[in-house]
């Protein structure tokens, strides 16, 4: 391939070759980049025109730039040294034609796409031909799939009070410290609850020693 890249002075640097590079996103998906091979440039870097002239859409907010196609967010960089770094890490480049496919098969990318949508889920909206060039693929282990159908156990319906007497559990709670302090110099309050009765006691203090000795007491 023959061809130049012309830098900020107009200085136009040789292109020795085309290819691809394969990046893992931020959101873990692989996806293949063309690029080309500029042996000057020491810089890795990516064209947001060559992005817009492809139909990319792209903002930045607060250091963070997102790359987006429709609804979905493909790329994020984030603000370092006046440069925005793409939040990705190379899988693996090779100098071959750019093929532009993902090694990941579309019961994956849709399974991620759709929050991690079971199999069944994906066949019925498949029939219904709402995804686009589904083929009905097995999906791979997803330890996110599998966490995700995790269930919480209940909690008691009544709760078991396993003490026998007064004073055998107390609850304790200290709050503080106040920035403007009372007119007698308090500055935290602390509450006792006794389990088994249940009585409350309401303590106002100065500092947290005294908090430590009351409890004691």
């Amino acid at each position: 391939m023959s061809g130049a890249v012309y830098m900020g002075d107009d200085n136009p640097l040789p292109v020795e070759g085309v290819g691809n590079i394969k990046l893992r996103m931020f959101d873990g998906i692989i996806r293949n980049i063309e690029c080309w091979h500029v042996p000057r440039v020491k810089r890795n870097l990516i064209s947001l025109s060559t992005l817009d002239d492809q139909g990319y859409k792209f903002h930045s907010e607060n250091g963070i730039l997102k790359v987006c196609k429709g609804s979905m967010v493909l790329m994020k960089g984030k603000l370092h040294s006046k440069l925005y770094h793409l939040q990705a890490s190379i899988v693996e480049g090779e100098i071959v034609v750019a093929s532009g496919k993902s090694d990941l098969n579309q019961s994956q990318l849709w399974n991620l796409r759709l929050g991690h949508m079971s199999d069944n889920e994906l066949s019925l909206l498949s029939k219904q031909n709402l995804l686009n060039g589904y083929k009905n693929q097995a999906l791979n282990f997803c330890e996110h799939c599998v966490f995700g159908k995790q269930t919480r156990i209940k909690f008691i319906k009544k709760a078991e009070h396993k003490t026998r007497d007064k004073l055998d559990y107390i609850h304790s709670d200290l709050w503080g410290p106040n920035r403007v302090p009372s007119k007698s110099g308090v500055r935290y309050s602390m509450t006792l609850i006794d389990d088994y009765s249940r009585m409350v006691w309401v303590y106002f203090l100065k500092t947290k020693d005294e908090a430590f000795s009351t409890v004691v007491k």
